[in-house]
Protein backbone atom coordinates (compact mmCIF):
# COMPACT_ATOMS: atom_id res chain seq x y z
CA UNK A 1 0.00 0.00 0.00
CA UNK A 2 1.22 3.52 -1.00
CA UNK A 3 1.86 5.34 1.67
CA UNK A 4 1.64 9.22 2.53
CA UNK A 5 4.81 10.82 4.34
CA UNK A 6 4.26 14.52 3.64
CA UNK A 7 1.36 15.18 7.23
CA UNK A 8 -0.60 17.17 4.87
CA UNK A 9 1.14 20.52 4.21
CA UNK A 10 4.29 18.50 2.55
CA UNK A 11 2.18 17.02 0.15
CA UNK A 12 3.84 17.74 -3.39
CA UNK A 13 7.22 19.09 -1.84
CA UNK A 14 9.04 15.81 -3.28
CA UNK A 15 8.20 16.71 -7.28
CA UNK A 16 7.52 20.17 -7.19
CA UNK A 17 10.08 21.97 -8.15
CA UNK A 18 9.61 25.66 -9.16
CA UNK A 19 8.96 28.24 -6.40
CA UNK A 20 5.45 29.22 -6.29
CA UNK A 21 2.30 29.70 -3.71
CA UNK A 22 0.02 28.03 -3.14
CA UNK A 23 -0.09 24.25 -4.24
CA UNK A 24 -3.09 23.37 -3.25
CA UNK A 25 -6.76 24.75 -2.82
CA UNK A 26 -9.18 24.16 -0.47
CA UNK A 27 -13.14 25.76 -0.29
CA UNK A 28 -14.49 26.29 3.14
CA UNK A 29 -17.49 27.13 5.12
CA UNK A 30 -18.67 27.42 8.11
CA UNK A 31 -22.10 26.68 10.40
CA UNK A 32 -22.23 28.63 13.64
CA UNK A 33 -23.28 26.61 16.18
CA UNK A 34 -25.75 27.92 19.54
CA UNK A 35 -27.05 25.71 22.29
CA UNK A 36 -29.12 27.13 24.82
CA UNK A 37 -29.42 30.10 23.46
CA UNK A 38 -25.57 30.74 23.15
CA UNK A 39 -23.08 30.47 21.08
CA UNK A 40 -21.35 27.02 21.72
CA UNK A 41 -19.07 26.41 18.55
CA UNK A 42 -18.64 26.08 14.97
CA UNK A 43 -18.93 23.19 12.52
CA UNK A 44 -15.87 23.92 9.65
CA UNK A 45 -16.06 22.31 6.44
CA UNK A 46 -13.00 22.08 3.61
CA UNK A 47 -13.39 20.88 0.67
CA UNK A 48 -10.37 20.14 -1.77
CA UNK A 49 -9.41 20.40 -5.10
CA UNK A 50 -9.45 17.03 -7.44
CA UNK A 51 -5.48 16.14 -7.20
CA UNK A 52 -5.52 16.15 -3.38
CA UNK A 53 -9.11 14.14 -3.45
CA UNK A 54 -7.69 11.64 -5.36
CA UNK A 55 -4.56 11.07 -3.35
CA UNK A 56 -6.30 10.73 0.24
CA UNK A 57 -9.14 8.96 -1.57
CA UNK A 58 -6.80 5.85 -3.40
CA UNK A 59 -4.68 5.39 -0.53
CA UNK A 60 -7.34 5.01 2.40
CA UNK A 61 -10.55 4.02 0.68
CA UNK A 62 -9.12 0.62 0.97
CA UNK A 63 -12.41 -0.89 -0.06
CA UNK A 64 -13.10 1.16 -2.86
CA UNK A 65 -17.00 1.74 -1.81
CA UNK A 66 -16.34 5.95 -1.78
CA UNK A 67 -16.91 6.23 1.87
CA UNK A 68 -14.37 6.17 4.80
CA UNK A 69 -15.29 3.72 7.61
CA UNK A 70 -14.16 4.50 11.02
CA UNK A 71 -10.68 2.96 10.34
CA UNK A 72 -9.60 4.31 7.28
CA UNK A 73 -10.98 8.10 9.09
CA UNK A 74 -8.78 7.28 11.77
CA UNK A 75 -5.79 7.11 9.24
CA UNK A 76 -6.73 10.22 7.24
CA UNK A 77 -6.73 11.57 11.07
CA UNK A 78 -4.01 10.60 11.93
CA UNK A 79 -1.31 11.39 8.61
CA UNK A 80 -3.32 13.81 6.70
CA UNK A 81 -5.25 15.95 9.06
CA UNK A 82 -3.81 16.39 12.34
CA UNK A 83 -0.64 17.97 11.35
CA UNK A 84 -2.40 20.94 10.78
CA UNK A 85 -2.32 21.70 14.86
CA UNK A 86 0.71 23.39 14.26
CA UNK A 87 -1.03 25.80 11.87
CA UNK A 88 -4.17 26.75 14.09
CA UNK A 89 -5.99 24.44 11.78
CA UNK A 90 -5.83 27.32 9.19
CA UNK A 91 -8.34 29.26 11.64
CA UNK A 92 -7.85 32.79 12.71
CA UNK A 93 -9.95 34.66 15.31
CA UNK A 94 -9.82 38.23 16.02
CA UNK A 95 -10.93 40.51 18.20
CA UNK A 96 -9.68 43.43 20.13
CA UNK A 97 -6.97 41.43 21.86
CA UNK A 98 -5.42 40.07 18.35
CA UNK A 99 -5.74 36.91 16.74
CA UNK A 100 -5.86 33.72 18.20
CA UNK A 101 -6.48 30.12 16.79
CA UNK A 102 -8.10 26.82 18.14
CA UNK A 103 -5.74 24.46 20.08
CA UNK A 104 -7.91 21.54 18.94
CA UNK A 105 -10.68 20.29 17.32
CA UNK A 106 -13.80 17.27 17.42
CA UNK A 107 -15.85 15.46 15.29
CA UNK A 108 -13.93 14.96 12.47
CA UNK A 109 -15.30 13.72 9.65
CA UNK A 110 -13.31 12.97 5.97
CA UNK A 111 -16.55 12.08 3.35
CA UNK A 112 -16.73 12.33 -0.39
CA UNK A 113 -19.24 14.54 -2.05
CA UNK A 114 -21.21 14.21 -4.98
CA UNK A 115 -18.73 15.07 -7.17
CA UNK A 116 -16.03 12.67 -5.49
CA UNK A 117 -14.27 15.77 -3.51
CA UNK A 118 -12.66 14.87 -0.75
CA UNK A 119 -14.39 17.07 2.14
CA UNK A 120 -13.07 17.58 5.76
CA UNK A 121 -15.78 18.53 8.39
CA UNK A 122 -14.67 19.32 12.14
CA UNK A 123 -15.91 20.91 15.19
CA UNK A 124 -14.32 24.27 16.88
CA UNK A 125 -15.28 25.40 20.33
CA UNK A 126 -16.27 28.84 20.67
CA UNK A 127 -17.96 29.10 23.86
CA UNK A 128 -14.88 30.27 26.06
CA UNK A 129 -14.72 33.45 23.61
CA UNK A 130 -16.76 35.80 26.05
CA UNK A 131 -17.06 38.81 22.80
CA UNK A 132 -20.31 38.79 21.56
CA UNK A 133 -18.21 40.32 18.08
CA UNK A 134 -15.37 39.01 16.64
CA UNK A 135 -13.92 37.98 12.98
CA UNK A 136 -13.14 34.61 11.69
CA UNK A 137 -11.09 33.67 8.67
CA UNK A 138 -9.79 30.51 7.14
CA UNK A 139 -6.22 31.10 5.81
CA UNK A 140 -2.90 28.66 5.29
CA UNK A 141 -0.14 31.13 7.46
CA UNK A 142 2.38 29.40 4.93
CA UNK A 143 0.69 29.83 1.80
CA UNK A 144 0.91 25.78 0.53
CA UNK A 145 -2.52 26.08 0.80
CA UNK A 146 -5.02 28.40 -1.16
CA UNK A 147 -8.32 29.41 0.69
CA UNK A 148 -11.41 30.20 -0.47
CA UNK A 149 -14.82 30.73 0.79
CA UNK A 150 -17.60 28.56 -1.17
CA UNK A 151 -19.88 30.60 -3.27
CA UNK A 152 -23.03 28.91 -2.13
CA UNK A 153 -23.85 29.20 1.58
CA UNK A 154 -20.34 30.46 3.41
CA UNK A 155 -21.68 31.33 6.48
CA UNK A 156 -24.87 29.50 8.26
CA UNK A 157 -26.51 29.76 11.81
CA UNK A 158 -28.01 27.05 13.54
CA UNK A 159 -29.55 26.94 17.21
CA UNK A 160 -31.76 25.38 19.29
CA UNK A 161 -33.64 28.47 20.67
CA UNK A 162 -34.21 31.47 18.71
CA UNK A 163 -31.27 33.89 18.84
CA UNK A 164 -30.05 37.39 17.42
CA UNK A 165 -27.18 37.28 15.02
CA UNK A 166 -25.42 38.97 12.10
CA UNK A 167 -22.52 38.60 9.80
CA UNK A 168 -20.70 39.97 6.84
CA UNK A 169 -17.73 39.15 4.55
CA UNK A 170 -14.75 41.59 4.46
CA UNK A 171 -11.55 41.82 3.93
CA UNK A 172 -9.97 43.72 6.24
CA UNK A 173 -6.90 45.70 4.63
CA UNK A 174 -5.87 46.99 8.88
CA UNK A 175 -4.90 43.47 9.67
CA UNK A 176 -2.70 41.96 7.18
CA UNK A 177 -0.60 38.84 7.25
CA UNK A 178 2.65 37.99 5.03
CA UNK A 179 4.68 35.14 3.31
CA UNK A 180 7.64 34.83 1.40
CA UNK A 181 6.14 34.41 -3.06
CA UNK A 182 8.91 32.66 -3.45
CA UNK A 183 9.57 29.74 -1.05
CA UNK A 184 9.74 26.12 -1.76
CA UNK A 185 6.99 23.92 -1.16
CA UNK A 186 8.79 22.38 1.35
CA UNK A 187 9.08 25.87 3.31
CA UNK A 188 6.06 26.25 5.79
CA UNK A 189 7.22 29.03 7.56
CA UNK A 190 5.19 32.08 8.72
CA UNK A 191 5.74 35.58 9.67
CA UNK A 192 3.69 37.97 11.57
CA UNK A 193 5.80 41.41 10.72
CA UNK A 194 6.51 42.22 6.91
CA UNK A 195 9.63 42.02 6.13
CA UNK A 196 11.82 42.95 2.48
CA UNK A 197 10.71 39.77 -0.16
CA UNK A 198 7.45 39.31 1.70
CA UNK A 199 3.91 39.71 0.37
CA UNK A 200 1.15 41.19 2.22
CA UNK A 201 -2.28 39.29 2.58
CA UNK A 202 -5.08 40.16 3.86
CA UNK A 203 -8.05 38.00 5.01
CA UNK A 204 -11.28 37.51 4.09
CA UNK A 205 -12.89 37.93 7.39
CA UNK A 206 -16.55 36.59 8.47
CA UNK A 207 -17.70 39.50 10.67
CA UNK A 208 -20.17 37.89 13.61
CA UNK A 209 -22.07 39.62 15.75
CA UNK A 210 -24.55 38.13 18.31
Amino acid sequence: MKKIIFSFLFFLSSFITLHAHPHMAIYYSCDFHFEEGELNGAWINFAFDRFFSVDITSTYDMDSDGNFNKEEAKEIYNHAFINLENYGFFISIRDDDGRTSPDKVSDFHPYLDDEEMLNYRFYITLKENTKREFYLSVYDPTFFCATYMVEEAPVSVNSDLPVQSSYTIEENTNYPVYYDPLAPASDTRSYDEWRPGLNTYFPEEIHFVY
